[in-house]
C-alpha cells in the first residue's frame, strides 16, 4: 500500500482520501487496510487467565482495538517510532507508521496537548482522544519523577486515537430564578464563602459545580482550563455572581472556615496557588453579615483583619485570622 498520512477530524478519521466516521465497522475499514493479523496473548485478571486479541497491520505499523462483538474498532495506534513497546512482541514484528498524524491541518507534535501529573500527554478533537507522550517533557520528567521516564518513552513512540463520544449536554449549570426569598449580597467574596459552606461542605446548595464539566458544557466558547486556570474564569465568576441563595438556608451557616484550598475557589481558579489575596475578605457589610443568625465563629481570609474583624465582632461573631 502507499505511503499515506491520518488526519484526525472532529467527527471522523482519514486514512489517506478516505474518510471514516464512527462507529468503525470492521470489514469498511479492512477494505482498506487490507485484512489485519489476529495477534492473541493469555492475560490475568482477578486471579483467572483469559484470552484477548487484537488486529495488526504489521507492514504499516498500525494496531486496531475491537469491540466486544469484534465488528467494530474503536480505537487505533499508530507505531511512529522504531525502539521497544509495552508489549515486547511487538518490538520486531511492527513496522514504523510511515506517515503523518495530522489533527485537523496541524502535526500531532506541533499540537496543544495535555500532560496530567507527566503520565500521558492527551489531545481532545470532537469525539476523539488522542493520546501519547511528547518528548519535550523528558527532562521534565527525568529530574521530577525519573522512574517514569523509559514508561514515557515507550508511549512517545505510539500515538494512539480512541473514539469517545462527547457526553450528552444538560441543563444542570442553567441558572434558574428562585421562587423564594433570596440573601443578599454586597461583597462576593463573602458570598464565595458562604457558597463553599452551602455547596461544598454541608451540600445543601445545588448544583454542585464542577468546573471541568462546566467547562465540557459550556456552548459559547472552548474553556481551555490549563491553559486559562491561573486567573479566575470569568464564566465561572458570572455564574456564581448570578447564583441565587435561597434564604432559608442561612440557618445552615454555624461557621466559617475560610482556607485557600476550599473547593469553591479551585473551581474559579483551577490552577490557583493561594498566594494571592484575590479570594480575601476585603470588606463585609452589616447588612449582609447579619443575614446569618446562627453564625457563631469565623476563620476569615483578609489581608486588612482589623478593616474587617469589627464588623464580625458587632454582631457577636467569633473571628480570627487565618493567616
Amino acid at each position: 500500500m502507499d505511503k499515506f498520512d491520518v488526519i484526525l477530524n472532529k467527527d471522523s478519521i482519514q486514512f489517506g482520501e478516505r474518510r471514516f466516521f464512527p462507529p468503525f465497522k470492521k470489514e469498511e475499514v479492512d477494505s482498506f487496510l487490507g485484512e489485519p493479523f489476529c495477534y492473541e496473548w493469555d492475560c490475568k485478571i482477578d486471579g483467572k487467565t483469559e484470552r484477548r486479541q487484537t488486529f495488526l497491520w504489521p507492514e504499516l505499523g498500525i494496531r486496531g482495538y475491537q469491540n466486544d462483538s469484534m465488528d467494530e474498532y474503536k480505537a487505533f495506534a499508530f507505531f511512529v517510532e522504531k525502539g521497544e513497546y509495552f508489549f515486547s512482541e511487538f518490538n520486531k514484528i511492527m513496522n514504523v507508521f510511515s506517515g503523518q498524524i495530522l489533527v485537523g491541518k496541524k502535526p500531532y507534535r506541533r499540537c496543544k496537548m495535555k500532560c496530567e501529573h507527566l503520565t500521558s500527554c492527551t489531545l481532545r478533537q470532537g469525539v476523539f482522544t488522542l493520546y501519547t507522550f511528547l518528548p519535550e517533557f523528558f527532562p521534565v520528567l527525568e529530574k521530577e519523577a525519573p522512574e517514569f521516564l523509559e514508561d514515557a518513552k515507550k508511549d512517545s513512540r505510539v500515538v494512539e486515537i480512541c473514539y469517545a463520544p462527547l457526553k450528552p449536554k444538560t441543563n444542570k449549570y442553567k441558572l434558574k430564578k428562585c421562587d423564594e426569598e433570596i440573601l443578599h449580597f454586597d461583597n462576593f467574596n463573602f458570598k464565595l464563602a458562604i457558597v463553599q459552606e452551602l455547596m461544598y461542605n454541608k451540600k445543601v446548595l445545588e448544583p454542585l459545580f464542577d468546573i471541568h464539566e462546566f467547562a465540557e458544557e459550556y456552548s459559547r466558547r472552548t474553556i481551555d482550563i490549563d491553559d486559562e486556570g491561573y486567573e479566575p474564569i470569568k464564566e465561572a465568576v458570572n455564574w456564581f455572581k448570578k447564583l441565587e441563595i435561597p434564604a432559608r438556608l442561612a440557618d445552615e451557616v454555624t461557621e466559617l472556615d475560610m482556607d485557600a484550598g476550599d473547593d469553591i475557589y479551585l473551581n474559579i481558579c483551577p490552577l490557583w496557588d493561594g498566594e494571592d489575596s484575590y479570594f480575601d475578605l476585603k470588606k463585609v457589610s452589616k447588612e449582609e453579615l447579619s443575614q446569618f443568625k446562627s453564625l457563631k465563629r469565623a476563620s476569615i481570609m483578609a489581608e486588612n483583619f482589623k478593616k474587617v474583624a469589627p464588623v464580625f465582632e458587632e454582631l457577636g461573631i467569633e473571628v480570627e485570622d487565618y493567616y
